[in-house]
């Protein structure tokens, strides 16, 4: 994720951090089996340059036969609009890379594989709630088999990397509720939103 295409996301995430998802964050991604799969890129609350500027969609699998797909949706600042009526758009579908694993093997004998896609969103997907804060709000989130996924903020995936690197547990971000969640419950929230103000 480079600076060029963000504006911000509150606490930004540096290079080092960002590099190491790939090298042991993603490794993380072979927790999510019974839930999908894990979105390490866009971040909540991510606000970008334009509506037309291209998003880079970053997901982490253990299952490289089943379609990853990203979706889109009207956003506010509380995620997406009508909520349980929102109507969602898909943006692209991968499948997971076959050939070049994140790792070879996990304790499990699973691989950890990437889907991955630069893009930008439908204009169906912006939404302008109004002039009081002069942003539009898309709300995304990834799906595999149908099921919902991980989803994370600046800080959730910098808690990601961190657990996972000192435990050396793929499973570690779990316990610590790294993922993107409600504060009311610690319940996993399925969806992201990202705004920009054009």
């Amino acid at each position: 994720m480079g600076n060029k295409r963000l504006i911000s996301v509150g606490k930004l995430v540096n290079k080092n951090t960002l590099a190491s998802v790939a090298k042991l964050g993603g490794l993380a991604a072979a927790a999510v089996g019974l839930t999908g799969c894990l979105l390490t890129s866009p971040l909540h609350w991510e606000e970008f340059e334009s509506r037309e500027y291209p998003i880079t969609f970053q997901a982490w699998t253990h299952d490289p036969n089943t379609p990853v797909v990203f979706e889109c949706a009207e956003g506010s600042a509380y995620g997406p609009h009508n909520f349980e009526d929102a109507v969602w758009h898909e943006v692209t579908t991968r499948m997971p890379s076959l050939y070049v694993p994140i790792m070879d093997k996990s304790d499990d004998g699973s691989a950890i594989y990437s889907a991955s896609a630069i893009t930008r969103l439908p204009e169906q997907c912006w939404r302008y709630p109004g002039d009081y804060d002069g942003q539009y709000y898309s709300a995304i989130r990834v799906k595999q088999s149908g099921q919902a996924s991980y989803h994370f903020n600046a800080e959730g995936l910098e808690c990601l990397t961190t657990e996972v690197g000192k435990k050396r547990d793929w499973w570690a971000f779990l316990p610590a509720k790294c993922y993107f969640k409600y504060r009311s419950n610690g319940g996993i929230i399925p969806y992201i939103v990202v705004r920009t103000p054009h």
